[in-house]
């Protein structure tokens, strides 16, 4: 079961590693389980994570600006504190958090705190890594606090992203990789 720390514990933690390193991932399984089941996702969202596995699957870069079928409308924006002291930070890219979005209709995407209702104008988003690797649904996340804890995974717990050309996330079906271990959008 995956133990994410708070923002602070990540940022104090790993304050003096600079780069991120490219040593083997954490004995986490070989490749992400295939779930069915889809734990609180929006439909079109775990869809599209599904046809983001197939080459040639899944929507282009455009249409996740698009407004989904559930009123969801993707933001790029990336929290300031999610780079902070993190010089080598992994985007987890647009394609990731639009598969990441919890319709408005799932009892999750409720909040009344504050701080979720200032960010992102009531963005809710759900964990893949919980759900693939460790299979625990993780949802209702507010932008930052989904920052915070992909963060998390990646800084503390030493889950590995697999990078495109340009950087950042890459999508499973652009992944050249047969099997590859890394966390893929």
């Amino acid at each position: 079961m995956s133990k994410v720390p708070e923002m602070q514990e990540v940022t104090s933690l790993f304050a003096a590693r600079a780069v991120e390193t490219e040593l083997p991932p954490p004995p986490y399984a070989p490749a992400p389980l295939s779930r069915t089941q889809n734990p609180g996702f929006c439909e079109h969202a775990f869809s599209e994570r599904n046809a983001n596995t197939i080459p040639g699957g899944g929507r282009t870069g455009s249409q996740y600006f698009e407004p989904c079928t559930c009123g969801f409308v993707v933001s790029d924006s990336i929290p300031s504190s999610y780079k902070e002291g993190w010089p080598g930070w992994i985007d987890p890219s647009v394609n990731y958090r639009w598969e990441s979005h919890i319709p408005p209709s799932n009892p999750t995407f409720a909040s009344n705190k504050k701080s979720d209702l200032e960010e992102g104008g009531g963005e809710r988003l759900g964990c893949w890594i919980c759900y693939e690797y460790d299979g625990v649904w993780k949802g209702g996340m507010g932008v930052e606090e989904w920052y915070a804890h992909f963060r998390g995974h990646v800084r503390a717990e030493g889950y590995r992203v697999c990078r495109g050309k340009t950087g950042g996330m890459q999508r499973r079906r652009n992944c050249g990789v047969e099997r590859c271990s890394k966390v893929h959008s």
